[in-house]
Protein backbone atom coordinates (compact mmCIF):
# COMPACT_ATOMS: atom_id res chain seq x y z
CA UNK A 1 0.00 0.00 0.00
CA UNK A 2 1.16 3.52 -0.77
CA UNK A 3 0.13 5.30 2.45
CA UNK A 4 2.54 3.49 4.83
CA UNK A 5 5.44 4.47 2.57
CA UNK A 6 4.17 8.06 2.46
CA UNK A 7 3.84 8.20 6.27
CA UNK A 8 7.28 6.60 6.68
CA UNK A 9 8.95 9.27 4.54
CA UNK A 10 7.14 12.03 6.45
CA UNK A 11 8.13 10.58 9.81
CA UNK A 12 11.73 9.92 8.74
CA UNK A 13 12.08 13.59 7.78
CA UNK A 14 10.67 14.65 11.17
CA UNK A 15 13.09 12.28 12.88
CA UNK A 16 15.99 13.67 10.84
CA UNK A 17 15.08 17.23 11.90
CA UNK A 18 14.82 16.22 15.57
CA UNK A 19 18.15 14.40 15.46
CA UNK A 20 19.87 17.44 13.96
CA UNK A 21 18.29 19.76 16.53
CA UNK A 22 19.46 17.41 19.28
CA UNK A 23 23.02 17.05 18.01
CA UNK A 24 23.82 20.60 16.92
CA UNK A 25 21.71 22.24 19.63
CA UNK A 26 23.62 20.25 22.22
CA UNK A 27 26.95 21.06 20.58
CA UNK A 28 26.02 24.75 20.49
CA UNK A 29 25.37 24.76 24.24
CA UNK A 30 28.48 22.81 25.18
CA UNK A 31 31.00 24.60 22.93
CA UNK A 32 32.21 28.19 22.79
CA UNK A 33 32.46 30.13 19.50
CA UNK A 34 36.19 29.42 19.27
CA UNK A 35 35.64 25.72 19.96
CA UNK A 36 32.77 25.63 17.44
CA UNK A 37 34.98 26.98 14.65
CA UNK A 38 37.52 24.28 15.39
CA UNK A 39 35.27 21.31 16.19
CA UNK A 40 32.01 21.61 14.21
CA UNK A 41 33.78 20.37 11.09
CA UNK A 42 35.29 17.47 13.04
CA UNK A 43 31.90 16.48 14.47
CA UNK A 44 30.46 16.39 10.97
CA UNK A 45 33.46 14.37 9.76
CA UNK A 46 32.73 11.57 12.25
CA UNK A 47 29.25 11.13 10.78
CA UNK A 48 30.78 11.00 7.33
CA UNK A 49 33.13 8.21 8.42
CA UNK A 50 30.18 6.08 9.46
CA UNK A 51 28.29 6.73 6.23
CA UNK A 52 31.37 5.85 4.15
CA UNK A 53 31.81 2.59 6.05
CA UNK A 54 28.18 1.56 5.67
CA UNK A 55 27.88 2.78 2.08
CA UNK A 56 30.60 0.54 0.68
CA UNK A 57 29.17 -2.52 2.46
CA UNK A 58 25.49 -1.75 1.78
CA UNK A 59 25.31 -3.90 -1.34
CA UNK A 60 26.41 -6.97 0.60
CA UNK A 61 24.12 -6.13 3.52
CA UNK A 62 21.10 -5.81 1.22
CA UNK A 63 21.88 -9.11 -0.50
CA UNK A 64 22.10 -10.75 2.92
CA UNK A 65 19.04 -9.36 4.72
CA UNK A 66 16.95 -7.62 2.03
CA UNK A 67 16.01 -3.98 1.57
CA UNK A 68 13.08 -3.89 4.01
CA UNK A 69 15.11 -5.35 6.88
CA UNK A 70 17.46 -2.36 6.75
CA UNK A 71 14.88 -0.68 9.00
CA UNK A 72 15.90 -3.01 11.85
CA UNK A 73 19.45 -1.68 11.58
CA UNK A 74 18.01 1.84 11.83
CA UNK A 75 16.19 0.89 15.05
CA UNK A 76 19.42 -0.48 16.55
CA UNK A 77 21.25 2.75 15.65
CA UNK A 78 18.51 4.91 17.16
CA UNK A 79 18.67 2.90 20.39
CA UNK A 80 22.40 3.62 20.54
CA UNK A 81 21.72 7.33 19.94
CA UNK A 82 19.33 7.48 22.91
CA UNK A 83 21.94 5.82 25.13
CA UNK A 84 24.64 8.28 24.04
CA UNK A 85 22.32 11.24 24.61
CA UNK A 86 21.57 10.07 28.17
CA UNK A 87 25.30 9.64 28.85
CA UNK A 88 26.24 13.10 27.49
CA UNK A 89 23.46 14.95 29.34
CA UNK A 90 24.44 13.25 32.61
CA UNK A 91 28.17 13.81 32.10
CA UNK A 92 27.62 17.53 31.37
CA UNK A 93 24.54 18.07 33.54
CA UNK A 94 26.09 21.00 35.44
CA UNK A 95 27.08 22.87 32.29
CA UNK A 96 23.66 22.32 30.70
CA UNK A 97 21.94 23.39 33.93
CA UNK A 98 23.99 26.61 33.98
CA UNK A 99 22.98 27.23 30.36
CA UNK A 100 19.30 26.70 31.19
CA UNK A 101 19.58 28.93 34.28
CA UNK A 102 21.17 31.65 32.16
CA UNK A 103 18.29 31.38 29.73
CA UNK A 104 15.62 31.65 32.44
CA UNK A 105 17.32 34.24 34.68
CA UNK A 106 15.94 37.79 34.52
CA UNK A 107 18.53 40.24 33.28
CA UNK A 108 18.74 44.00 33.25
CA UNK A 109 18.79 45.86 29.96
CA UNK A 110 22.35 46.98 30.60
CA UNK A 111 23.65 43.39 30.84
CA UNK A 112 21.89 41.99 27.78
CA UNK A 113 23.61 41.79 24.43
CA UNK A 114 20.72 42.92 22.28
CA UNK A 115 20.44 40.99 19.01
CA UNK A 116 18.62 43.02 16.35
CA UNK A 117 15.30 41.50 15.33
CA UNK A 118 16.41 41.80 11.71
CA UNK A 119 19.31 39.45 12.43
CA UNK A 120 16.96 36.79 13.82
CA UNK A 121 14.52 37.23 10.93
CA UNK A 122 17.33 36.79 8.42
CA UNK A 123 18.43 33.60 10.18
CA UNK A 124 14.90 32.23 9.91
CA UNK A 125 14.66 33.21 6.24
CA UNK A 126 18.08 31.69 5.53
CA UNK A 127 16.99 28.40 7.14
CA UNK A 128 13.73 28.33 5.14
CA UNK A 129 15.35 29.03 1.76
CA UNK A 130 18.21 26.60 2.44
CA UNK A 131 15.82 23.77 3.33
CA UNK A 132 13.59 24.49 0.33
CA UNK A 133 16.54 24.39 -2.06
CA UNK A 134 17.72 21.11 -0.53
CA UNK A 135 14.38 19.42 -1.18
CA UNK A 136 14.26 20.64 -4.78
CA UNK A 137 17.76 19.28 -5.45
CA UNK A 138 17.01 16.03 -3.59
CA UNK A 139 13.69 15.34 -5.34
CA UNK A 140 15.24 16.02 -8.77
CA UNK A 141 18.10 13.64 -7.94
CA UNK A 142 15.88 10.76 -6.83
CA UNK A 143 13.51 11.29 -9.75
CA UNK A 144 16.44 11.00 -12.17
CA UNK A 145 17.62 7.86 -10.32
CA UNK A 146 14.13 6.41 -10.78
CA UNK A 147 14.12 7.23 -14.50
CA UNK A 148 17.66 5.91 -14.99
CA UNK A 149 17.08 2.52 -13.34
CA UNK A 150 13.57 2.14 -14.74
CA UNK A 151 15.02 2.66 -18.22
CA UNK A 152 17.54 -0.13 -17.53
CA UNK A 153 14.68 -2.53 -16.88
CA UNK A 154 11.19 -1.82 -18.09
CA UNK A 155 11.94 0.74 -20.80
CA UNK A 156 15.28 -0.47 -22.10
CA UNK A 157 13.93 -0.67 -25.67
CA UNK A 158 12.37 2.79 -25.70
CA UNK A 159 13.97 6.25 -25.93
CA UNK A 160 13.34 8.09 -22.66
CA UNK A 161 12.47 11.29 -24.52
CA UNK A 162 9.46 9.66 -26.18
CA UNK A 163 7.82 8.51 -22.95
CA UNK A 164 4.85 10.41 -21.60
CA UNK A 165 5.20 11.90 -18.12
CA UNK A 166 2.67 9.41 -16.79
CA UNK A 167 4.81 6.53 -18.09
CA UNK A 168 7.90 7.84 -16.34
CA UNK A 169 6.26 7.81 -12.92
CA UNK A 170 6.59 4.08 -12.30
CA UNK A 171 7.79 1.97 -9.44
CA UNK A 172 11.27 0.59 -9.94
CA UNK A 173 10.93 -3.16 -10.60
CA UNK A 174 11.76 -5.40 -7.66
CA UNK A 175 14.60 -6.98 -9.62
CA UNK A 176 16.45 -3.66 -9.57
CA UNK A 177 16.06 -3.01 -5.83
CA UNK A 178 19.55 -4.34 -5.16
CA UNK A 179 20.96 -2.28 -8.05
CA UNK A 180 19.40 0.90 -6.66
CA UNK A 181 20.50 0.14 -3.10
CA UNK A 182 24.03 -0.63 -4.32
CA UNK A 183 24.17 2.60 -6.34
CA UNK A 184 22.87 4.71 -3.45
CA UNK A 185 25.27 3.03 -1.02
CA UNK A 186 28.29 3.82 -3.20
CA UNK A 187 26.94 7.30 -3.93
CA UNK A 188 26.55 8.05 -0.21
CA UNK A 189 29.97 6.58 0.56
CA UNK A 190 31.78 8.66 -2.08
CA UNK A 191 29.83 11.78 -1.19
CA UNK A 192 30.60 11.43 2.49
CA UNK A 193 34.25 10.74 1.72
CA UNK A 194 34.29 14.16 0.06
CA UNK A 195 32.48 15.60 3.10
CA UNK A 196 35.03 14.00 5.40
CA UNK A 197 38.01 15.39 3.50
CA UNK A 198 36.39 18.82 3.31
CA UNK A 199 35.63 18.89 7.04
CA UNK A 200 39.19 17.90 7.88
CA UNK A 201 41.07 20.11 5.45
CA UNK A 202 38.85 22.84 3.96
CA UNK A 203 36.23 24.15 6.40
CA UNK A 204 38.38 26.15 8.82
CA UNK A 205 40.83 27.51 6.19
CA UNK A 206 38.07 28.51 3.76
CA UNK A 207 35.87 30.18 6.38
CA UNK A 208 38.86 32.09 7.72
CA UNK A 209 39.97 33.11 4.23
CA UNK A 210 36.61 33.78 2.56
CA UNK A 211 34.82 35.21 5.59
CA UNK A 212 31.28 34.44 6.66
CA UNK A 213 29.50 36.16 3.78
CA UNK A 214 31.30 34.36 0.95
CA UNK A 215 31.20 31.08 2.87
CA UNK A 216 27.41 31.34 3.02
CA UNK A 217 27.15 32.26 -0.69
CA UNK A 218 29.36 29.43 -1.94
CA UNK A 219 26.66 26.72 -1.95
CA UNK A 220 23.84 28.69 -3.64
CA UNK A 221 26.19 30.02 -6.33
CA UNK A 222 27.65 26.62 -7.32
CA UNK A 223 24.42 24.60 -7.07
CA UNK A 224 22.52 27.39 -8.83
CA UNK A 225 24.89 27.26 -11.81
CA UNK A 226 24.55 23.47 -12.09
CA UNK A 227 20.77 23.78 -11.76
CA UNK A 228 20.77 26.19 -14.72
CA UNK A 229 22.66 23.59 -16.78
CA UNK A 230 20.09 20.94 -15.77
CA UNK A 231 17.16 23.22 -16.65
CA UNK A 232 18.72 24.13 -20.01
CA UNK A 233 19.32 20.45 -20.75
CA UNK A 234 15.73 19.59 -19.96
CA UNK A 235 14.46 22.47 -22.11
CA UNK A 236 16.57 21.29 -25.05
CA UNK A 237 15.49 17.63 -24.57
CA UNK A 238 18.98 16.43 -23.65
CA UNK A 239 19.49 12.66 -23.24
CA UNK A 240 18.29 11.22 -19.95
CA UNK A 241 21.79 10.00 -19.07
CA UNK A 242 23.07 13.60 -19.28
CA UNK A 243 20.32 14.87 -16.99
CA UNK A 244 21.02 11.99 -14.61
CA UNK A 245 24.71 12.89 -14.36
CA UNK A 246 24.00 16.59 -13.89
CA UNK A 247 21.45 15.76 -11.16
CA UNK A 248 24.03 13.55 -9.42
CA UNK A 249 26.65 16.33 -9.64
CA UNK A 250 24.27 18.92 -8.17
CA UNK A 251 23.24 16.57 -5.38
CA UNK A 252 26.88 15.90 -4.49
CA UNK A 253 27.72 19.62 -4.53
CA UNK A 254 24.67 20.44 -2.41
CA UNK A 255 25.41 17.73 0.18
CA UNK A 256 29.16 18.30 0.37
CA UNK A 257 29.07 22.10 0.70
CA UNK A 258 25.95 22.02 2.90
CA UNK A 259 27.46 19.55 5.37
CA UNK A 260 30.84 21.31 5.56
CA UNK A 261 31.36 25.01 4.87
CA UNK A 262 27.72 26.06 4.80
CA UNK A 263 26.68 24.21 7.95
CA UNK A 264 29.64 25.43 9.97
CA UNK A 265 29.05 29.02 8.81
CA UNK A 266 25.32 28.89 9.59
CA UNK A 267 25.89 27.37 13.04
CA UNK A 268 28.44 30.07 13.83
CA UNK A 269 25.75 32.65 13.03
CA UNK A 270 23.69 31.23 15.92
CA UNK A 271 26.48 31.53 18.48
CA UNK A 272 25.85 35.21 19.41
CA UNK A 273 22.23 34.38 20.38
CA UNK A 274 21.38 33.88 24.07
CA UNK A 275 20.89 30.22 25.12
Amino acid sequence: AGWPVFIYFMWSEIGWILLNLMLWGLAGRLLTVRQAKRLFGLIGAIGSLMTISIGFFLSGIVRGIGVSNLLFLVLIALTGIIGLLIFITRAHAEQLADSAAEEDAPTSTSSVWHIPRKYINMLILLAMVTEASFYFVDIIFYKQVQIEFASHNKFQNYPIGELRVEERIVSIPASSDIEVASFLGKYLAIMNLLVLLSNFFLVAPLINRLGMRLSLLLMPILTGLVALVFAAGGFMLAPAVFLFRVAVLNSVLDWVIRDTISRSAVLILYQPLPP
